[in-house]
């Protein structure tokens, strides 16, 4: 995870709503088409790319569920944590990068979920 990745995001109180960026409708529909074709509807969507606050070189954004209060919390944890733990984390969201790399290389998590079981 590349905490320059979510750094660089605008603050949420600069981010324009959806349709408010030219073509933001236009590069949904085409997004939707190639989800379409690879049947990948269920299984990614869309976020708005946004942060609320800087990330330390020494943390990773992690969501956590609490499922008996119905409460989701993302909140910033040392990686030193997440090398000694045993549970199992597993990543969520990413940011493309906007150089020409392939591959898994062209992307990078930027959220990374406690994996829970909910039964």
């Amino acid at each position: 995870m590349s905490n320059s990745l979510i750094n660089s995001l605008q603050n949420i109180d600069e981010v324009k709503p959806l349709g408010q960026e030219p073509n933001d409708v236009a590069c949904f529909e085409e997004l939707r088409e190639v989800l379409k074709k690879h049947q990948k509807l269920d299984r990614f969507g869309l976020c708005l790319l946004h942060k609320h606050f800087d990330v330390n070189e020494d943390e990773i954004l992690v969501e956590s569920c609490d499922v008996k209060n119905r409460t989701l919390t993302i909140q910033p944890e040392k990686t030193a944590a997440e090398a000694r733990s045993n549970e199992t984390l597993l990543e969520t969201n990413w940011r493309f990068s906007e150089d020409d790399k392939e591959g898994i290389e062209a992307f990078s998590a930027i959220l990374i979920c406690r994996e829970q079981r909910h039964s």
